[in-house]
């Protein structure tokens, strides 16, 4: 349902007012995946391709600092229009910038039979060496937004930094369809966003058959079953095997995993301010956290009454009018003489409290600012503009929490626990 990569930026069928912006919209009905090609600055074709015994530092093929306490902490690139990605290592081989995402479930990269890949300067790209596994064996996957990718699947070893995380059947990617390394970037293209290929960290049974899903491949190494995400407007951080406790300003709360399908939650109640909205878990139905999904994509009786609920606030009529701002989905500047800080809107704006189950009966609220859920700022030449969040979901399509209601939080995926907790992260310089 959710293999898809990262969201692009849509351009705008009409003008609604001077303030819009008239090259995009919100809205994640353009899921494709992404990314600025990349280039070869040494005019060397030979060097976009590296095999997988390149930098191996002795005969088992693996690359230097196997670790011993497997604790790993990346850095994230990307924004909640374009997605995040972290750079890993496939094959013994630094770096790969792959797309993180918990909407699927393989590990896939560029390879040098790809010659689309090669067309658009998808650089570097997988070789296959002598220590990798042919498994004889080929798949696909296609996205929501018609976008995808086939090939050959390997085993090889992944990891990340200086550091092995396991041997994992991955796929090399061979062949790719619907612009899949196609994007408009972050800030409206003014920050490329480019990237080698996917590690989908979704559910072990999302994976297409003889394919290892990277994090089960890892607990299989010995690797505690978890991982987490800090998303900020503009990059964040990933950890593997754990999370930086240091890096929240308080405790998680945690919810029930509900399915080994997807990583869906039961969200059992919203706020916007003081106002409950009256809905229920059934309202909502099972809500998929999806990094690789922008908004927060509701059924349409649960959207119109958080839309009307936000809108009825004097002070979002002030600064962006009423309902219409979300309906329209358009990316518009707020209204004033002097421009508001994004602290000065959370300040007059309500918050959006999420009702999780607690898994004992009652729930936990995550309280999310504006600027930090329903609206998303992105600045570029110095102007903020700011992209309505929530939005209906498609027909016959799940309630999904995407990526823009993730920023400001770490998202902890407890994996052996059968739990997501939510914590506020204390180190994004971004919104």
């Amino acid at each position: 349902m959710h293999e898809k990569m990262a969201r692009s930026l849509i351009p705008l069928a009409t003008v609604l007012s001077a303030m819009l912006i008239p090259l995009v919209a919100c809205s994640s009905a353009s899921d494709s995946p992404s990314g600025v090609q990349g280039t070869d600055d040494s005019g060397d074709a030979g060097a976009d391709v590296f095999s997988s015994d390149a930098t191996s530092d002795n005969d088992t093929g693996t690359i230097p600092g196997t670790i011993t306490d497997p604790k790993v902490e990346m850095i994230l690139t990307g924004c909640p229009q374009a997605g995040y990605a972290a750079q890993f290592s496939v094959g013994g081989v630094l770096p790969y910038t792959l797309v993180v995402d918990t909407g699927s479930a393989e590990l896939a990269v560029a390879g040098d039979d790809c010659g689309e890949c090669a067309d658009a300067g998808i650089a570097p790209r997988y070789r296959p060496g002598a220590k990798s596994v042919d498994e004889h064996q080929t798949t696909s996957v296609s996205y929501v937004s018609g976008s995808g990718w086939s090939g050959e699947i390997y085993q090889d070893q992944f990891g990340a930094d200086e550091f092995v995380l396991a041997p994992t059947r991955l796929v090399d990617i061979q062949n790719v369809t619907g612009g899949f390394f196609t994007n408009n970037g972050c800030a409206f293209g003014s920050i490329p966003f480019t990237y080698q290929g996917i590690a989908g960290f979704g559910p072990s049974a999302l994976a297409k058959p003889g394919t290892d899903e990277p994090m089960a491949a890892m607990a299989a190494n010995g690797y505690t079953n978890i991982f987490a995400l800090a998303l900020c407007g503009l990059g964040g951080e990933m950890w593997v095997g754990w999370y930086d406790s240091s890096k929240t300003a308080g405790a998680p709360k945690y919810t029930p995993l509900l399915t080994n399908a997807y990583y869906a939650i039961k969200v059992s109640g919203v706020t916007v301010g003081t106002t409950s909205l009256g809905l229920s878990a059934t309202d909502i139905d099972d809500v998929v956290v999806d990094t690789d999904t922008t908004e927060f994509e509701l059924p349409s009786a649960a959207y119109d009454a958080a839309r009307d609920a936000i809108a009825g606030s004097a002070s979002f009529q002030q600064y962006f009018g009423g309902a219409a701002f979300f309906d329209n989905g358009s990316c518009i500047q707020a209204k004033g003489a002097t421009p508001p800080t994004n602290d000065a809107l959370d300040a007059a704006l309500p918050t959006f409290t999420i009702q999780i189950d607690d898994g004992a009966g009652g729930s936990s609220d995550v309280p999310l600012k504006a600027t930090s859920s329903y609206l998303e700022p992105i600045t570029k030449d110095g102007i903020t503009y700011y992209c309505p969040e929530i939005e209906t979901r498609n027909v016959g399509g799940s309630t999904v929490l995407g990526s823009a209601f993730m920023r400001e939080q770490v998202v902890i995926f407890d994996l052996a626990a059968s739990r997501i907790g939510f914590a506020p992260y204390a180190s994004c310089a971004t919104r």
